[in-house]
């Protein structure tokens, strides 16, 4: 969800009729602001090798003790967040280990090298991904 977030436009919010203080700069009012998500999600200012997939960076490896975890929010905060986070988190949770549970996971032979597969992709309303092939052996 950091690197591959899977919406590619910002989400869009205006600023209230009184106007705010967003980041220090006051905003006024009727204007439309949002956070570009790619931008947060790998800016050095707020992870430790930010452009690479480390799921180490999630476990309490020493390495990534000044990352700003809470910069990650894919669901959106406050009134407008997704309704449906809770279930995506649980079903994303029950699929992950599922699949891990019962099988070994390995890239084919004609799988993208590293690298490639990210840098393949297109974007219209949502990503555009080409295929990841994989191997699946189910496990004795």
């Amino acid at each position: 969800m950091r690197l591959l977030y899977p919406k590619t436009t910002n989400l869009l919010r205006a600023v209230p009729p009184k106007g705010a203080t967003i980041s220090g700069h006051f905003v006024s009012s009727g204007t439309t602001v949002a956070v570009n998500h790619w931008a947060v999600y790998r800016s050095s200012k707020h992870w430790t090798r930010s452009t690479e997939f480390l799921p180490e960076r999630w476990l309490g490896d020493e390495e990534f003790k000044n990352d700003k975890r809470s910069a990650l929010n894919p669901f959106q905060t406050g009134p407008r967040a997704c309704l449906g986070r809770n279930l995506a988190m649980l079903e994303l949770r029950l699929i992950l280990a599922s699949l891990l549970w019962w099988f070994d996971l390995e890239p084919s032979a004609d799988s993208p090298k590293r690298g490639e597969w990210e840098s393949s992709m297109r974007s219209q309303a949502v990503w555009e991904r080409p295929h990841l092939m994989v191997r699946v052996k189910k496990r004795v």
